[in-house]
């Protein structure tokens, strides 16, 4: 089966999602990318080259984000004559762009390639004009897969596909990339002081939501003596994040790190983990740090829910409920035989729920779906 990837967004956990399928499909010039550079990272270009030596065909093709009629008419013409070049069975789109693009380049083909899609959090959740937009795009789609099991279900109910094609594919979680490590050790080697530490890592964006990030932590200065809370990334939103720090007064005990190429040596160094996300399909960095063994205190959104599926009730907490977060994460802080059996019971759930063995298997049976005529 001849599969390529189309992909336009090259950062965080679209990025990572990408590299979760190009390992459980492995090596071979039966698999192609298209990408784009305008948003690559150095990640990104280790993967190309990790895939341009694996014998994958590699074509650079430059989609923009933002919708521009006259470039994304360009870009499809060029990934239409890609299409005739290699000649896909499957073609495997990521993302919003990607998913608009590799979709439209079917127009007028006779015999066209099965289209799978991985919304990466779709875009309806950003406006209601994408969502139309997803809905028409909907006709020339044969499967989606989604990376949750809540994200199966968020997707039915938009109506865009029957339920029997809609896959849920798992992403992988590599057990021994994320092992716990020593928090003396971590914390030795950022040069941190003892006392409880809290993170939270992602882009500083509102899907992230980190101003919350910083309302927690200063509502849990009152319950938790000595916190330090600790954001591990950077985003548009960071002087907005930084100065709301200083309003309240938080310049000693929360930071911000910018972006780092291993987030590892933080999350072993923590003491918890916290996501106040929006919205996400997956959230990587909830997984790896319940695999690590650092318990977490997550809102319960589509992706994040599966996940969390031992102690939920000690760990997730309603959108925008700081006040419950706060509850939560002080009794996680203050009691760390109870933190550590938490953490445990997550990375047990974590290593058997996302290996690369399901990710494989999800994959294939993507694939073949969408070969099939729907019913």
């Amino acid at each position: 089966m001849r599969v390529l990837q189309v992909m336009e967004a090259t950062l965080g956990g679209t990025r990572r999602y990408l590299e979760d399928v190009s390992e459980a499909l492995g090596a071979g010039d039966c698999y192609g990318i298209v990408y784009s550079l305008h948003r690559a990272d150095g990640a990104f270009m280790l993967l190309l080259e990790k895939l341009r030596r694996a014998g994958w065909q590699l074509f650079e093709l430059d989609m923009r984000r933002e919708i521009r009629p006259g470039h994304d008419f360009k870009c499809t013409l060029a990934l239409q004559n890609i299409y005739r070049s290699f000649k896909p069975d499957v073609v495997h789109a990521h993302s919003s762009k990607a998913g608009a693009l590799a979709r439209l380049a079917t127009i007028g083909m006779k015999h066209r390639p099965g289209i799978v899609y991985t919304p990466n959090s779709i875009a309806s959740n950003v406006s209601w004009v994408y969502g139309l937009i997803e809905r028409v795009l909907a006709l020339r789609l044969d499967i989606i897969a989604a990376v949750t099991q809540s994200e199966r279900d968020e997707l039915f109910r938009l109506g865009l596909l029957p339920l029997a094609r809609i896959h849920v594919v798992v992403p992988t979680i590599p057990s021994d990339g994320f092992a716990p490590r020593s928090r003396e050790l971590a914390r030795w080697e950022l040069g941190l002081a003892d006392g409880p530490l809290m993170i939270g890592i992602g882009r500083l964006t509102a899907q992230k939501n980190p101003l919350a990030f910083v309302e927690l932590a200063a509502a849990l200065r009152a319950l938790v003596p000595g916190l330090r809370a600790v954001w591990v990334g950077d985003g548009e939103m960071r002087p907005a994040v930084e100065q709301r720090i200083a309003d309240l007064g938080l310049g000693s005990s929360v930071s911000i790190t910018g972006w780092l190429d291993d987030v590892r040596p933080h999350v072993a160094a923590a003491n918890l983990f916290v996501s106040v996300a929006r919205y996400e399909s997956f959230g990587y960095v909830t997984a790896e740090a319940l695999a690590m063994e650092r318990p977490v205190v997550a809102s319960a959104i589509t992706g994040t829910v599966d996940i969390v599926k031992s102690d939920v009730a000690e760990q997730l907490f309603t959108p925008n409920d700081l006040a419950g977060a706060a509850v939560l994460a002080a009794r996680l802080l203050g009691d760390p035989a109870f933190a550590a059996g938490v953490a445990n019971r997550g990375r047990a759930f974590v290593n058997a729920a996302f290996s690369v063995d399901e990710t494989r298997r999800a994959l294939r049976t993507a694939y073949d779906a969408a070969l099939q005529p729907a019913s």
